[in-house]
């Protein structure tokens, strides 16, 4: 008699089982399909491996087009394959915004949502509005789960950059690492744009705490990275490289960096800016979330570039005149200038005194001269409690007392220079020690010459040597 083959009992049915069964019938077939191929893409896994020996790939392609709905023991063999859980899959559709109310047109609005609330952090940030990006980044926190790798990870960057930005370095390194981390598994999500970003905050805080040359190295990875288009991001780079450069003593190479800033009319940068975050923006399945997250990049480009032109092109100008390019100096005061009027008190009155200060050093005493009328008229105007700034107003009086013959009255400027980098050292302010002591030797030695001129020479060759110290 013929043996009878053994008849197991089938794997009793949990009660987690049971639950994602009944989720399975009622999830909507297209949000499922667009959360299994987001699943194996993410591992890299093509259509063909992952059905090997289980189904057809013209199957997984159904089921992926929303097409074909998985049974349970299909679904649950497919999450093992990409290192998912069923739950994953089978989780309630975030809540939709206006025209996106089905399936995973729902999910990607939320998407949608989330990651224009990280566009909005870095408004906030680029505006110096802290208080706004801390609210901001509260609130998506508890959905940072539902955001992909990539996306998670520029959650942290811009955290990091906040805490960086209030001194907080330690939290700061935390945060850009976990940023770090979620990159390397993020595949193709980690662009070339959040890249160099990351190199940028790095090296912020590699400058920040005087580690000037893994600073320069951040900055130059960045730079580095290809295919990057962010015009703004790059600027920023390069100007910080610029600054390493100088701090360590390397003038030339500070100039070469320079030169490789493109100057280009502010309306010009806005529109390619613009134009290179709409393309990524196109990435984005949903066309119509594609259109409203490129229309956010627009805002904030516009947002950032009219909130920040004015500090980038002071910046360039300060590096152009360390460097003694002045007549680019100039050009890059004169953008300042057309941008810092009545939006920051401290900007505008540095940016006229440099724009004094140029015009001297290019022996056009007659413009420097109105530039410091209007600076002497801006702090009439407006209280700035920038002792550095303040400093070099008082500098640029100096040198054109000078140039006008009136040596005591540079004195008296040269003197009110030095006791506002007294006041800066006392509030340890943000730019650091170095540039209080660049500007202290300066003046040292500004103050220095005009006494030997004066022949009060012991008082002179006291300056002159505290100058040379500090160089």
């Amino acid at each position: 008699m013929p043996r009878r083959p053994a008849v197991y009992p089938p794997t009793p049915l949990t009660s987690e089982d049971i639950a994602f069964r009944q989720v399975l019938k009622e999830i909507e077939p297209e949000l499922l399909g667009e959360r299994l191929r987001r699943a194996r893409q993410e591992q890299k896994v093509t259509q063909r491996a992952l059905c090997r020996n289980l189904f057809t790939s013209a199957y997984l392609s159904s089921m992926e087009l929303g097409k074909t709905r998985p049974t349970l023991t299909t679904l649950q063999q497919i999450a093992e394959r990409v290192n998912k859980s069923v739950a994953y899959f089978l989780r309630p559709a975030a809540p939709g915004i206006g025209g996106l109310s089905h399936g995973w047109q729902q999910e990607q609005g939320r998407l949608l949502q989330l990651r224009q609330g990280l566009i909005q952090v870095s408004v906030a940030l680029s505006k110096g509005d802290y208080t706004e990006a801390n609210n901001l980044l509260d609130q998506l926190k508890p959905y940072l789960s539902r955001l992909p790798e990539a996306d998670q990870a520029n959650f942290h960057l811009w955290q990091g950059a906040l805490y960086s930005r209030q001194g907080d370095l330690d939290s700061a390194v935390f945060e850009l690492e976990e940023a770090s981390t979620l990159l390397q598994v993020a595949g193709p999500g980690a662009t070339s744009e959040i890249l160099a970003r990351l190199d940028l905050e790095f090296g912020l805080v590699y400058f920040n705490r005087h580690q000037y040359i893994n600073a320069l190295t951040s900055f130059r990875a960045g730079l580095n990275r290809s295919g990057l288009e962010d015009l703004n991001l790059k600027r920023r780079l390069q100007l910080h490289t610029a600054q390493c450069y100088l701090v360590l003593e390397q003038p030339d190479q500070a100039a070469v960096t320079l030169g490789n800033l493109t100057t280009q009319e502010q309306e010009t940068q806005i529109a390619e800016i613009a134009e290179a975050n709409f393309r990524r923006a196109e990435t984005v399945n949903l066309q119509q979330g594609a259109f409203l997250l490129g229309r956010s990049a627009q805002t904030w480009t516009q947002v950032a570039e009219t909130g920040g032109l004015a500090s980038y092109s002071l910046d360039y100008a300060r590096l152009l005149f360390q460097t003694r390019q002045y007549e680019a100096a100039l050009k890059a005061a004169q953008n300042a200038h057309k941008v810092a009027r009545e939006k920051n008190p401290c900007i505008e009155l540095e940016v006229l005194a440099l724009l004094a200060l140029l015009n001297i050093r290019l022996k056009d005493t007659g413009k420097a001269s109105s530039w410091l009328d209007q600076a002497r008229q801006s702090l009439g105007n407006h209280q700035c409690e920038d002792f550095i700034v303040l400093a070099r107003y008082f500098q640029a009086a100096g040198e054109i007392s000078v140039a006008q013959q009136q040596p005591e009255e540079a004195i008296g400027f040269y003197r009110e220079a030095l006791q506002r980098l007294e006041k800066a050292d006392a509030q340890e302010d943000e730019e650091g020690p170095s540039v209080i002591q660049e500007l202290r030797g300066e003046i040292y030695f500004e103050l220095g010459q005009l006494l030997r001129q004066l022949g009060r020479y012991e008082e002179a060759l006291d300056f002159i040597e505290k100058a040379y110290r500090l160089q």
